[in-house]
């Protein structure tokens, strides 16, 4: 009989109906069975933050690949800016290789034209010609001696390194202000500065070719008067369009960067402002007849 009340206590309880409970184990006696079963909580709540917009997410992607960050941020209008970011960083990518293709092959093209018209050689050889004119103690300073060193290889070749010591020689005698400078290695990107710009490596030029350099007399010489002669189809000017085609390029180069950087701030800024948040609430209750759960779910979107 005690067993059967307890049983009864047990069922109406809902310990038995409910699925994934321990049944107790019934001990015949009325005082310990009733207390058998311990009722478990019926009701649970837990909660959730999830951020669908992070300013700091929109940023990096944006600083990453322009436009990237308006396209998370979402919505019509980000999406157009988006768009247009991405066009910019598109067209000021082109216009960088295009033009710095254009600087390499302008490039080639007046270092090709200085190798097959400028000689060092035939400007030592003019140097060493007119030392004495230039410099009446070219025997006691040293110059005379190291002008007879300048060429190796049998006179086919200069050594650069002793023509600079003459031409630092040149450089303190009274035609200094004409020697201001000294003719670079071959090749290097100095030298074709040099013969094309400054008049005392004029002479190295082969007669025929086009420069806007200066065609310096023996008298000029003497009295330190060069005087210029400008061609806009010369050497130098081929040197300037190479250097105006890497200007454009170092500005397309320059968007590019500046692209990244405002497309992030941008991107970062407006979903500071808009940042909104999703919170979820759910609950689980035990169904009326007791034979289970019923889930209960709140979703709320905090601005």
């Amino acid at each position: 009989m005690r067993k059967l009340v307890a049983l009864l206590l047990l069922l109406s309880s809902g310990a038995l109906a409910q699925p994934g409970r321990m049944h107790p184990k019934l001990t015949g006696v009325l005082s310990n069975d009733l207390f058998a079963y311990k009722p478990q909580p019926t009701h649970q709540d837990t909660l959730s933050m999830m951020e669908t917009t992070s300013a700091l997410k929109a940023g990096v992607f944006s600083l990453l690949i322009p436009g990237s960050g308006q396209i998370y941020n979402g919505g019509t209008a980000n999406y157009i800016k988006g768009a247009g970011f991405l066009a910019l960083e598109a067209a000021a990518i082109a216009v960088d290789i295009i033009w710095t293709n254009k600087g390499n092959n302008q490039t080639t093209s007046f270092q090709n034209y200085a190798d097959a018209n400028y000689s060092p050689l035939r400007y030592a050889q003019w140097v060493k010609l007119n030392i004495n004119t230039w410099d009446p103690n070219a025997a006691t300073d040293g110059a005379l001696n190291l002008v007879g060193k300048m060429f190796v290889n049998g006179g086919q070749q200069v050594d650069i390194a002793t023509l600079n010591q003459v031409e630092s020689i040149l450089g303190q005698t009274s035609a200094g202000q004409f020697f201001s400078h000294q003719l670079a290695a071959r090749g290097t990107q100095q030298y074709y500065e040099v013969i094309g710009k400054y008049p005392q490596f004029r002479e190295g030029w082969n007669p025929n070719a086009e420069t806007d350099n200066v065609n310096v007399t023996e008298e000029q010489l003497a009295t330190n008067v060069p005087a210029m002669q400008e061609k806009d189809y010369s050497y130098m000017s081929q040197r300037h369009l190479a250097n105006d085609y890497f200007a454009v390029s170092t500005t397309a180069l320059g968007v590019v960067i500046a692209n990244h950087f405002v497309s992030a701030l941008e991107a970062a800024i407006w979903a500071h402002g808009n940042e909104k948040k999703v919170e979820t609430n759910v609950g689980l209750s035990s169904l009326p007849n007791g034979l289970g759960y019923q889930t209960q779910v709140q979703v709320s979107v905090h601005f």
